[in-house]
């Protein structure tokens, strides 16, 4: 089987002022018959003995891994656009995006996720956020001359002044997107007895949701439990949320004229950059594993 995505979008632009524009635009896909599902021959019933032979689907042979064309996928995304060309000195681009991908399994097999599914027999138990699922995403660029020196606001008539504080830009980019989806596991891979070491889940007791974490505790802990006997966990795929991710990279430049050298311009320019301009921490995802020490820590 052969597999397909079919894509479509719809986009409406408007002309805000002579430099600006605005666009709004609807986006969409969905997946059929995508590679998933890892592995094959595990047991049909999980149970107190390990990896029963006699309740695989070919009780002659192990586990094996191949891919299936059972897998889908669905994206919806509203795309949001502002414009300035170079105008009174200034220039820049608003973007942002708020999306939504689901999908079966582990984003393909192995996949984004580095994992497989959990319940062979039971795919639906596996379909969730994808691993790539960034609801929010904005960015802003933009550059601005400083309004001094020659043919700005601001002194503009002294040459001496010119030479020192005109013709300095300043330029950024700022973005922000919000953080990857988790996959809630448990220690022990091989809790449900049918082989394969698919990573079961926990249990879910409660919302995970903490109106006010901290890198300490990053999700509501208490919400998870060990399974009961020997099943899958009741925990969905992905249903946990990394923190988000903010940059702010600030520029200023001038451009020096120099003068001509055998008949070729030359130009000069001073710059300073900075990166992560305000400081801020960039966290990384939390521990996810029920039963270690960090669990729902960040630690980096």
């Amino acid at each position: 089987l052969t597999p397909r995505v079919d894509e479509y979008n719809l986009a409406l632009a408007q002309e805000l002022t002579d430099n600006m524009a605005a666009t709004i635009t609807y986006a969409g896909a969905a997946g059929h018959k995508l590679d998933c599902c890892g592995l094959v021959n595990q047991a049909y019933k999980n149970g107190p003995t390990p990896y029963h032979q006699a309740a695989r689907p070919f009780p002659m042979m192990g586990i094996f891994r191949t891919n299936k064309n059972e897998g889908y996928s669905d994206y919806n995304a509203l795309e949001l656009k502002v414009q300035q060309r170079m105008s009174h000195g200034v220039a820049f681009l608003v973007t942002y995006t708020f999306s939504h991908s689901t999908d079966l399994g582990c984003s393909g097999y192995i996949g984004a996720e580095g994992c497989q599914i959990t319940q062979p027999y039971n795919l639906k138990a596996d379909h969730g956020d994808s691993a790539f699922d960034i609801r929010q995403i904005a960015n802003i660029t933009g550059v601005a001359a400083l309004p001094f020196g020659r043919g700005r606001l601001f002194f503009n008539k002294n040459r001496a002044m010119d030479v020192i504080i005109g013709g300095w830009q300043v330029s950024g980019i700022f973005t922000f997107d919000s953080g990857l989806p988790l996959t809630p596991h448990i220690a022990n891979s091989n809790q449900t007895n049918v082989g394969g070491g698919v990573s079961p889940r926990p249990d879910l007791v409660g919302s995970s949701y903490l109106r006010n974490p901290t890198r300490f505790e990053w999700f509501n802990t208490s919400a998870f439990q060990d399974p009961q006997g020997y099943d899958y966990g009741t925990a969905g795929r992905n249903i946990l949320r990394g923190p988000n991710h903010y940059s702010q990279n600030i520029s200023i430049f001038k451009n020096f004229v120099m003068p001509p050298v055998g008949g070729h311009s030359i130009k000069i320019q001073y710059r300073a950059d900075m990166f992560n301009a305000f400081n801020r921490v960039q966290w990384g995802n939390p521990d996810t594993t029920l039963g270690t020490r960090n669990f729902g820590v960040i630690t980096y």
